[in-house]
């Protein structure tokens, strides 16, 4: 569309798609910005489809919770593991053998910028209990209305 008179279109030039469009695009560029912070260098080269999963992986790691394990703090980082992992290795009591550091993974954070802590210092039962609860409501096996049967 071509504005001769921006002044005489006024209400037509507002309601163009050219603004949607430019509001979607700066949205875009921030979402890919946040993920350029967040470690994912190759978000310019990815197809949507290839986002798309990545985003769909990264709600479900969310949900169990993502975990580094190292042994000493200038060792090599292990991991991801997931919530349930760390929760068995601790129930068979493996970090009482061998105490470790770890972190929990934000996917709003850098994983760079997260303080690893000792593996004593963990609530290996209520981070297990706050992961199933997570996963519970992000299921998709509640059906609506049925707790009115």
């Amino acid at each position: 569309m071509y504005l001769t008179c921006a002044c005489d279109l006024h209400d037509t030039f507002i309601a163009t798609p050219w603004f949607s469009a430019k509001d979607d695009f700066n949205k875009l560029m921030e979402a890919a910005n946040n993920l350029l912070q967040a470690g994912e260098f190759g978000i310019y080269s990815e197809s949507q489809k290839t986002i798309a999963a990545s985003v769909e992986e990264a709600e479900k790691a969310e949900a169990t919770g993502q975990w580094d394990l190292k042994w000493q703090a200038d060792g090599e980082v292990f991991g991801p593991f997931s919530t349930a992992q760390m929760v068995q290795w601790a129930k068979e009591d493996y970090f009482k053998q061998r105490p470790g550091l770890v972190r929990q993974r934000d996917p709003h954070k850098a994983t760079e910028t997260i303080q690893f802590k000792s593996t004593h210092s963990v609530s290996w039962a209520e981070e297990e209990s706050k992961a199933c609860m997570l996963a519970d409501l992000l299921d998709d096996d509640d059906v609506p209305g049925e707790e009115d049967v």
